[in-house]
């Protein structure tokens, strides 16, 4: 099974050894994916207030963590079709347009799940099933 990581995962797994440990057993076995444009989100999300008294992480150590997250996953490209398919994608099922761009990252690089905090466990996108691997369920 080939499994997207999103975000959100990559984040908490970085910020909670709970998280992380969740997320180590989920993918055991399974081909991990992730995009360059989550790389980008992930560092954005480490090292931004977004609402806190002060960011999750300093740059430095938000850079080592996205470098961890490129060595540990398959890394595809965000390619501009992507942004195309998540347009229709977001409009398709009300979602929020990055999310959209990752689904649509996902299906096309054969996917079968996309882990995430952000969508619905169990919402099906096409193909791609979303699952929240940090749900107690």
């Amino acid at each position: 099974m080939r499994l997207f990581v999103d975000t959100t995962l990559i984040v908490e797994a970085a910020t909670s050894e709970d998280a992380a440990t969740k997320l180590r057993i989920w993918c055991q076995g399974h081909v991990k994916v992730t995009s360059s444009n989550v790389l980008g989100e992930t560092y954005v999300a480490l090292t931004k207030k977004k609402g806190r008294p002060v960011p999750l992480m300093e740059p430095r150590p938000a850079a080592d963590v996205v470098r961890t997250a490129a060595r540990g996953h398959e890394l595809v490209p965000t390619l501009p079709e992507d942004v195309i398919e998540g347009l229709r994608l977001r409009e398709e099922h009300v979602m929020g347009f990055w999310d959209a761009v990752n689904c649509a990252t996902a299906l096309r690089s054969g996917c079968d799940r996309m882990l995430t905090t952000d969508l619905p466990s169990g919402s099906l996108r096409r193909e791609l099933v979303c699952v929240n691997p940090l749900d107690a369920a």
